[in-house]
């Protein structure tokens, strides 16, 4: 099997095909040594590894030793959203955070990791939310505009001060565009 990962060394699919075999069998070995180093060899050399393959390799380090290796698994992925699953795993709020706003397309993660921080960033995330659906508001113009401004008021509305925002929002856009009936209508139910 190492011959064959050094021979297909440009394929990251074959290595880490190869990597998951060799687990396989030095598992069944209790060859632990040999495991683990094949698990952080695999980790950070391929990008299709899981959170499973993060959590068992967290799970054969010491504390110490974890310690010293999370910040380099983490950082050794390159798409944004798998560092945040790993952020999130190892409950680093303030890195979430801080991963999130370097980012200009915000939305989406805060969608999936804006309750694990609204504990300590609700205000910030609820800027955020804001600042979308009154640019949404504004340009909303049928029914599937509405709803998915009203998904996102009723996602705000979970948040501490939440509540209060979003019925300022719906005066202001009831008075702002009353020619909008359905809108309207739906922004009504939401007071």
């Amino acid at each position: 099997m190492n011959e064959s990962k050094k021979l297909d060394a440009n394929s990251s699919y074959l290595r880490h095909d190869y990597s998951e075999r060799l687990i396989e069998i030095y598992h069944m070995l209790n060859d632990y040594s040999k495991e683990k180093a094949e698990r952080r060899e695999d980790f950070l050399s391929s990008q299709d590894v899981t959170i499973d393959d993060f959590r068992q390799y967290r799970d054969m380090c010491s504390v110490e030793e974890w310690e010293k290796e999370r910040k380099e698994f983490i950082e050794s992925r390159k798409e944004t959203d798998k560092r945040c699953e790993l952020l999130a795993e190892e409950k680093m709020l303030p890195e979430i955070y801080d991963e999130i706003m370097k980012q200009g397309e915000r939305l989406k993660l805060l969608n999936k990791y804006g309750f694990l921080l609204a504990e300590y960033y609700s205000e910030p995330i609820l800027q955020e939310y804001c600042r979308y659906v009154s640019s949404l508001a504004e340009r909303a113009r049928n029914r599937a505009n509405y709803e998915e401004l009203i998904r996102y008021l009723k996602r705000m509305k979970q948040y501490a001060g939440g509540y209060d925002r979003v019925r300022a929002l719906c005066r202001e856009w009831i008075s702002k565009y009353p020619t909008r009936k359905v809108m309207v209508e739906e922004l009504q139910k939401m007071l």
